[in-house]
């Protein structure tokens, strides 16, 4: 039934978080006595599925690739990957973590596609328990070789690219940058960034 389930997805979405899009879908993370995604068609918005996330906890990031969904799991240290159906997501598999024992110990948060690399974001250790303004080793992360490429960050978030280089906000203190240079100083705690063109971004800030 198309109908409920848009009624019951429009119930549910009061906590929508962000969105990403791929293979014609719209993937939209949210909070409802739970963490959920909920898939819609993005020509018509019609409602396809949604699905209950059963081990990802806190979502930050989402990345549509291919046939598969990677997911930022914020609230245990792990990218987990799933399979995209018609019908669901399906075999999670836990791709990366930063720790093992599935507690929040360096909020990873944003995930994007580089060049056939996952590249990721993340804060690394805070000094105290879950004190992320004492959390001055962040890194920018490649998944796919296993490699650093950008420590000791302030806060990163919003891993993306204009195509050719690897963007980030250090939002502790307020920058936009890339891997090579720093773009831009801005008034506030800089987080979420969308390229327009290759030479045109968006960038969000909170104060």
């Amino acid at each position: 039934d198309v109908h409920g389930l848009a009624e019951q997805a429009t119930a549910r979405q009061k906590g929508a978080r962000f969105f990403n899009r791929g293979n014609g879908k719209i993937f939209v993370a949210f909070i409802s006595e739970g963490y959920y995604v909920s898939v819609l068609d993005e020509k018509t918005l019609t409602p396809i599925f949604q699905y209950k996330f059963p081990t990802s906890q806190d979502i930050h990031s989402m990345l549509v690739d291919g046939k598969y969904l990677y997911v930022i799991s914020t609230g245990t240290d792990e990218l987990i990957r799933y399979e995209i159906t018609n019908k669901d997501l399906r075999n999670p598999k836990t791709i990366w973590k930063a720790s093992d024992d599935k507690k929040e110990n360096h909020h990873i948060n944003s995930v994007f596609k580089f060049k056939g690399d996952i590249i990721l974001s993340a804060f690394g250790k805070s000094k105290m328990d879950n004190a992320w303004r004492t959390a001055y080793d962040g890194i920018i992360f490649n998944v796919t070789k296993g490699i650093i490429l950008k420590d000791k960050l302030y806060q990163p978030h919003s891993v993306t690219s204009n195509g050719e280089e690897l963007f980030y906000c250090e939002s502790g203190k307020g920058l936009f940058s890339s891997t090579m240079r720093t773009v831009k100083y801005l008034d506030g705690y800089t987080r979420g960034v969308q390229f327009e063109s290759k030479n045109v971004a968006y960038v969000s800030t909170s104060i």
